[in-house]
């Protein structure tokens, strides 16, 4: 293949050069054609970003002695998805939670990246390929996920023979990253409340909501083996696993379909729902004019 430089008359005083790319090839008789592989637009544009002498080099295989960098030498080091960081990154800013996780959270000096980057990491794995805070090191594997400044997180995966010889052979991820995530989940609890209001807040504004009815409901989940000690309890069981310590999951949500807010207890043999419906639905009395809860 080849460059070509075509000559046009795009008007009566104006001529323009357009680059193609061309291949030459051999039809059944035997004699030699060309055939157009690409066009690649004007000559004077290509050249602000292109060096044409170069690509016509590399497209007749020529080996470069001129100290640059020779065909062979060029790979690609990795492919990564990066569509869905984006559009979770957009909703994170659009939201305004950046802003409120950096004004809420306390500053951690074991933490070099700010809570708003981990939390946004956790959120859009959950969005993107829902899973544990394991299952999330592969995904760091396949997608570009970095914070605000552009640092990529990388996954720290087990050295395979220390991971056989220690007490948890199936835990393929460092522990260190593994509190590095939990430590950002008992973070945003600490700001639970604060980030619930400044959220309800901002999308009271930004859709103009007006909370006239709520839906509230139930539900369940469970703990597989002993759980957290003081959350969960043992009762009836919807998922046929009465010996798992299990907990009720409140939620209320809005005619348009928007949560406003989520709230768990320990299962008891009775659904508590007197002690879920005041405090949820409190949220969604707020006012439409001031930040405070109407009162009852």
């Amino acid at each position: 293949m080849f460059l070509r430089v075509v000559r046009a008359n795009v008007s009566k005083d104006v001529k323009r050069e357009y680059v193609r790319v061309v291949e030459a090839y051999r039809d059944d008789d035997g004699k030699t054609r060309h055939r157009t592989v690409i066009n690649l637009g004007r000559r004077d544009l290509l050249e602000m970003h292109l060096d044409l002498n170069k690509l016509g080099r590399l497209l007749h295989g020529e080996v470069v002695d001129d100290g640059r960098v020779a065909r062979d030498d060029v790979g690609a080091l990795g492919a990564w998805d990066w569509g869905p960081m984006l559009v979770a990154r957009a909703m994170w800013n659009e939201l305004g939670i950046e802003a409120m996780l950096d004004e809420f959270a306390r500053s951690d000096r074991r933490e070099a990246v700010p809570l708003s980057d981990r939390a946004l990491v956790l959120v859009a794995n959950r969005l993107a390929a829902p899973g544990s805070e394991h299952a999330l090191a592969q995904w760091l594997e396949n997608d570009f996920v970095c914070d605000r400044r552009g640092r990529r997180f990388v996954a720290a995966w087990r050295d395979d023979a220390e991971r056989k010889a220690s007490r948890a052979p199936r835990v393929r991820v460092e522990a260190r990253q593994l509190q590095h995530w939990y430590r950002t989940l008992d973070q945003l609890l600490a700001c639970k409340a604060q980030l619930e209001h400044a959220l309800f807040v901002r999308l009271r504004d930004l859709f103009s909501l007006q909370v006239d009815m709520v839906f509230y409901d139930l539900t369940s989940t469970y703990f597989e083996g002993q759980g957290p000690p003081k959350l969960g309890a043992n009762g009836h069981s919807r998922d046929d696993k009465p010996r798992n310590r299990q907990i009720l999951v409140g939620l209320v949500s809005r005619l348009r379909r928007q949560s406003a807010r989520c709230q768990h207890r320990s299962r008891c043999a009775a659904r508590p729902r007197a002690a879920l419906r005041p405090q949820a639905c409190g949220v969604c009395r707020r006012s439409r004019h001031g930040d405070e809860p109407e009162p009852r």
